[in-house]
């Protein structure tokens, strides 16, 4: 019987000795014999096709599973609430150190929630700022305090 493609076919070889057989489907005969084992493909050249024998189905083949590559879905958010052209002019960083040196006696969660409402920055970036315009205040502070003792 001969070799047609989506047919079963045995795959026999002997190397260094020993003998191995492979059962499953063909996938392709040209340019090169390709063969789908249902957990692997071989493929060989086409002077093996007479390693290649009609076969009958092996009663648990499965095929492999074709591995397809799926693009990501893109959510689509609400379009955020942007602050005021006139607060967000010059960088996050001197808007936020601004906004902290301006109001010394707040706490962190009312800096933050001022960052949020007056910049227009998530909570967890207002965050980010404010602790580091927040160290800057305290070692600014600090600086301060020694030059004023050491006058």
């Amino acid at each position: 019987m001969p070799l047609r493609i989506n047919k079963f076919a045995r795959f026999t070889d002997t190397v260094d000795g020993h003998t191995f057989t492979y059962v499953g489907k063909l996938t392709a005969l040209k340019p090169m014999i390709e063969m789908d084992t249902g957990s692997f493909i071989i493929t060989c050249p086409q002077e093996d096709l007479p390693l290649f024998s009609s076969a009958t189905k092996p009663k648990n083949w499965k095929p492999r599973k074709a591995v397809s590559v799926k693009r990501p879905k893109i959510k689509k958010t609400a379009p955020t609430k942007s602050a005021p052209k006139s607060a967000t002019t010059g960088s996050k960083r001197d808007l936020v150190e601004r906004l902290v040196v301006g109001t010394p006696n707040l706490s962190r969660k009312e800096h933050i929630a001022m960052v949020v409402t007056r910049i227009g920055m998530t909570p967890a970036g207002a965050s980010t700022y404010v602790s580091g315009a927040r160290k800057m205040l305290t070692s600014a502070c600090a600086v301060a305090d020694k030059i004023r003792k050491n006058s």
